[in-house]
Parts: structure tokens; sequence; C-alpha cells
């Protein structure tokens, strides 16, 4: 889940929770994956402690991401330089999930907003270097809450969907417990390639234990890097 707020204030700092994750893909494949997340601000790096369909951790940090099973670190990935400052998690604790962080971009500015009853549609455009390499992107908010976020190319096709759905309250904090991603071929008919449905539950923010997580220390023995991975917009 990608953002572009740099904002470091917050309240919360916090953030686990119990997540599925369920993948189907255009050929009819599906995958489950199911484990517990962790999040804390302050350490920016995100750890998945991944329970099904095998035991191993996933953990983001600057630019890379590790595969770590039994101790060991099993693969190490390249990802997008600061990914993990611009997650949906960075954005909760941030309180600025309701624009997503492009209020306080620095890439993107917003040039049209239209409103209809309880519904604010707003069209943000890239700036700042990014005018020739992406494209457009539109935000649609329901009673002051993000409910879908989409994204475009340069060419103005449809590239990856978002929905926010089921908003809870977590000690005041307003949370989508259910997020859908729907990534879209190339071309005009802009064909679903990949749906993955994120499903949270058990959800803490500020806990005072299981500091070994937040901060996990990641295993000496670490392998060459196989290079970027499919990861970098999940």
């Amino acid at each position: 889940f990608l953002s572009f707020s740099f904002s470091t204030a917050q309240h919360h700092f916090r953030i686990s929770m119990d997540f599925s994750i369920k993948e189907i893909h255009e050929n009819g494949t599906k995958k489950l994956t199911m484990g517990r997340l962790y999040y804390d601000i302050n350490k920016a790096q995100l750890i998945m402690d991944i329970t099904f369909p095998e035991k191993e951790m996933l953990v983001f940090k600057d630019s890379s991401i590790y595969r770590i099973s039994e101790g060991e670190v099993l693969e190490k990935n390249t990802i997008i330089e600061g990914f993990v400052n611009n997650t949906f998690y960075h954005l909760l604790l941030n309180n600025q999930l309701s624009h997503y962080g492009l209020k306080d971009s620095k890439f993107y500015y917003e040039t049209k907003v239209e409103k209809k009853d309880d519904k604010i549609i707003r069209e943000w455009q890239p700036g700042g270097g990014l005018e020739n390499i992406t494209g457009k992107i539109m935000t649609l908010n329901e009673k002051k809450r993000l409910s879908a976020i989409i994204f475009y190319n340069k060419e103005g096709r449809l590239l990856y969907k978002q929905n926010f759905n089921n908003y809870e309250y977590f000690s005041g904090l307003s949370i989508p417990v259910e997020v859908i991603q729907q990534y879209y071929s190339q071309t005009d008919a802009g064909i679903i390639e990949l749906t993955k449905q994120y499903t949270y539950k058990n959800i803490i923010l500020n806990e005072a234990i299981n500091n070994e997580l937040y901060d996990y220390r990641i295993p000496h023995h670490k392998p060459e890097s196989t290079g970027p991975t499919n990861n970098e917009r999940d």
C-alpha cells in the first residue's frame, strides 16, 4: 500500500494486527497468506510474521525486503527506497489516510474537486519531475473517509485501484479492516490481472510489549540481493 507522505508528527506510533491476504490471479490461481504484522513508526521497518501457508518472516527495511525462516535469511531483494515510510500502516499512524498523503506531497497537486452529497472526488496530477513518468491519481472520500484511490499511467490507462472498506475505531483511530487491491493489464480493456483482499483483525495500537518484533534484528547471514521484486506496491 504506497503513499506520498513524509510527515513525522503523530499521536500513535505502533500498530500490530492479524492479517489475511487472499490473492486471485487472472488465470484463476488462488493463494492465501495469514499472519500478524508489526510496525513502529520510529523504527522504519515493517515485519510480517507469516504463519500460513508456511512459517516465515518478511522484513521490509531501507531499500530491501528479507525473507527469513528459522533465524536464517533465505532471500534478500531490492525494493523502492523509502518504501516503509510510504505504506498504508505509516499513513494510519500519521492520520493521513483520508488524503493518502497526497495533500502534503511534493510530487502531486490537486487539480479538480467534485462534491456530491457526502462524497468528494479529487484529481491529483503529478509534478516534481514525475510528469513524464506516471499519470494522475483519483481519490474518493465518503463522510471524510477515504473509500477508493485509483492510479493511472502517463497515457491515462488504469494501473491500480484500492478500496478501503469496513472502517472501525481502535483507540480513537478510524481503520479500514478490509482493503481490496486490483492491478490491471496495460490494454484498452483494462483487464484485471490480480486482486488482493487484505483483512485485518485484533488490532493493537501503541503496544508496550513485543519490542523484539517491532525492532526485529535481521540475522547476520545475508545472501546476495536477487534484484528488484514485484512487492513494491504491495
